[in-house]
C-alpha cells in the first residue's frame, strides 16, 4: 500500500465516540513509524537477508573527500538504525563497476584495517562504515562515478504516493526463544489504544476556560 492508504487504514480502524474525534496525521504517522521499525527489527532477528525486500533504492549517489583523506557520502535520507554493522544501509553497490564488493564494517575495524600492511593490496573490496547521516568508504577507487544505496528508511520519509512495504510475520525466532509476533495493525493499535478518548466536555484541556466554566 502507499503511505496515505496506510494512514487511512489506521485512522478508519480507530473507534470513534463522536464525529469530531480525530488523531493528528503526524501523530498517526509517528505511531506507524514506531510499529514498522519494530517489525523491521523482528525481520532482522528472523532472517537478516530478507530486509532487502523492504528497502528504498537510491541511484547515482555521489561521494567526496575531506581534508583528512576520508572518502564519504551523505546519506540521501534518514535510516532506521539496526543492530548490525551497516545499520539501515542494507546494500551498497556500484552498478557500472560490477567487480567491486562492498562490505559493512564498524569504525574501529576500519581503523585497524587501514593500519595493516595489506590494506592497499586488494582493490576489489570496499569497506563502509555508517552513522545516521553519512557513510565513510575505505579503499574506493576515484574512477567510481556513483553508488547505489538500498536504505531502510522511516515511514515519515516516504512521499504520500510512495509504496511502503510492510512485513507480515507470524513468529520471531531467536537464540533460545520463539514467540508469536504481533502484526503491523496489532502493534499500531496497541500504541493508540492507550490514548484516552476525547472528552467532549473540555476537549482534554489541562485547564478549563472561563467560557467552559460558565
Amino acid at each position: 500500500m502507499i503511505k496515505q492508504e496506510i494512514r487511512s487504514l489506521v485512522r478508519n480502524s480507530l473507534p470513534k465516540i463522536d464525529k469530531t474525534n480525530r488523531f493528528a496525521d503526524r501523530y498517526i504517522d509517528a505511531v506507524i513509524e514506531k510499529a514498522l521499525a519494530s517489525l523491521y527489527h523482528d525481520v532482522f532477528l528472523t532472517n537478516p537477508l530478507s530486509l532487502q525486500n523492504y528497502t528504498k533504492v537510491y541511484y547515482t549517489i555521489g561521494f567526496d573527500y575531506n581534508t583528512t583523506g576520508v572518502t564519504y557520502c551523505t546519506l540521501p535520507e534518514s535510516i532506521i538504525p539496526l543492530e548490525r554493522k551497516g545499520s539501515g544501509v542494507i546494500r551498497v553497490s556500484a552498478p557500472a563497476q560490477g567487480q567491486l564488493i562492498f562490505f559493512p564494517t564498524d569504525f574501529r575495524e576500519m581503523d585497524l584495517i587501514a593500519n595493516g600492511s595489506f590494506f592497499n593490496s586488494v582493490n576489489t573490496k570496499v569497506g563502509y562504515a555508517v552513522n545516521q547521516t553519512r557513510m565513510e568508504l575505505y579503499n574506493l577507487s576515484m574512477s567510481i562515478k556513483g553508488l547505489r544505496l538500498d536504505l531502510l528508511i522511516p515511514f515519515s520519509k516516504y512521499a504520500e504516493d510512495e509504496e511502503v512495504k510492510i512485513p507480515e510475520i507470524t513468529d520471531v525466532i531467536g537464540t533460545n526463544y520463539r514467540q508469536v509476533a504481533q502484526t503491523f495493525m496489532d502493534r499500531v493499535m496497541a500504541i493508540l489504544g492507550v490514548v484516552a478518548p476525547v472528552d467532549t466536555k473540555d476537549d482534554n484541556a489541562s485547564v478549563m476556560t472561563n467560557a467552559k466554566d460558565n
